[in-house]
């Protein structure tokens, strides 16, 4: 079973994926925006209609003062969730930059390697 996963794991082309992780952040914040500009007007629109008896002003004051605080609770923890995802955003693109001039690197390396190899079977053919 782990033998297919590992497989599996290898055909991903991960430099893609992490190519494209930042576009898919940036379409993810839009939506989230979008959802949240849409959340707004319907919740107001929205009543809980009780038939049997109305509540008091001080319950109607305490349960709007709880939501208010679940808002801002749920406020702050969706802003630092993008703040995270900004930041491993902007992590992703240093580790593609990274990756790509590592792999630049390992080009000049195994050139060189080359070169040398070649060098050292013209030496030795040469005696």
């Amino acid at each position: 079973m782990a033998i297919s996963w590992l497989s599996a794991l290898k055909v991903v082309p991960w430099d893609k994926v992490i190519e494209h992780a930042p576009g898919v952040l940036d379409k993810a914040r839009s939506l989230i925006d979008k959802h949240r500009g849409a959340a707004a007007p319907g919740s107001e629109t929205s009543a809980v209609q009780e038939t049997e008896a109305l509540p008091s002003l001080e319950e109607l004051n305490s349960r709007s003062m709880a939501l208010q605080k679940q808002l801002q609770e749920q406020s702050a923890v969706q802003q630092s969730m993008a703040q995270t995802m900004t930041e491993l955003a902007e992590q992703q693109a240093g580790l593609i930059a990274m990756v790509k001039r590592l792999q630049s690197q390992l080009k000049w390396l195994l050139a060189g390697a080359v070169l040398v190899l070649t060098g050292c079977v013209v030496l030795l053919t040469i005696k």
